[in-house]
Parts: C-alpha cells; sequence; structure tokens
C-alpha cells in the first residue's frame, strides 16, 4: 500500500476519532450524569479545548495534529487517573485518535517526501 493510500485512511480515521470523542463528550454528561452539576459546564470543560483543533483537522495542518496529541495525552491521564467503569469507551477514542493522528503525520511526511534513506551496514 502506498504511502498516499494510507495518509487518506488516517486522515479518515482522525476525523473520525476527533468526531466521536467530541460526541462522546457532548452526550457523557446526560448518559453519566452527575449529581447537582449543570452537564453544560462538564460539556464546556471538555470539548472547549478540543474544538480549537477543529479549523487545522479540516485544514489537514499536520502541526494541529501534532498539538492534538500533545492535548490528548492530558486527556489520557485524566482518565486513568479519575478511572470509572464507563472511562473504556472515552480511553479506546483517545487512544485511537492518538495513534491515527500520529500515524497520519507520518505518512503523510512520506507522502510528500519519499521513504526515508536505507543506512548502509558498517
Amino acid at each position: 500500500m502506498e504511502y498516499s493510500q494510507k495518509r487518506r485512511y488516517s486522515r479518515f480515521a482522525s476525523l473520525a476519532g476527533y468526531w466521536g470523542l467530541l460526541g462522546y463528550f457532548c452526550a457523557s454528561p446526560f448518559l453519566y450524569p452527575i449529581a447537582d452539576t449543570n452537564p453544560l459546564v462538564i460539556i464546556a470543560v471538555k470539548v472547549l479545548p478540543l474544538l480549537a483543533f477543529a479549523p487545522g483537522l479540516i485544514k489537514e495542518n499536520r502541526r494541529t495534529l501534532a498539538w492534538l496529541c500533545f492535548v490528548l495525552l492530558i486527556y489520557f491521564i485524566f482518565t486513568v487517573a479519575m478511572w470509572q467503569p464507563q472511562s473504556w469507551a472515552t480511553m479506546v477514542l483517545i487512544v485511537s485518535l492518538f495513534i491515527s493522528s500520529m500515524m497520519h503525520i507520518r505518512w503523510h511526511n512520506r507522502a510528500l517526501n519519499g521513504p526515508p534513506p536505507k543506512r548502509q551496514k558498517k
């Protein structure tokens, strides 16, 4: 499979994971309500930092994808630190978005620049 085809698949996976994670973060306060807490506040805290990356993702900016991966690490840490039985869906979405974004960056660079040169054995 060529790098341009891998890049297209990973871009689709990144966008699907991104919008899936946003959708899950919007639905989770209603699926698993916290007592005496406004669900809109929870949605704002979870979703607003991720919405800042939407324009760059749509334009396929690799630097935006890299910064999204850094922010996803923070979400990953919070999910692990506050583990609950329903956290597995969040974990799957975060990890799949992270992996697909990193592979998209790699395959996009390879599609533009070609494969890296082979090292010579001494």
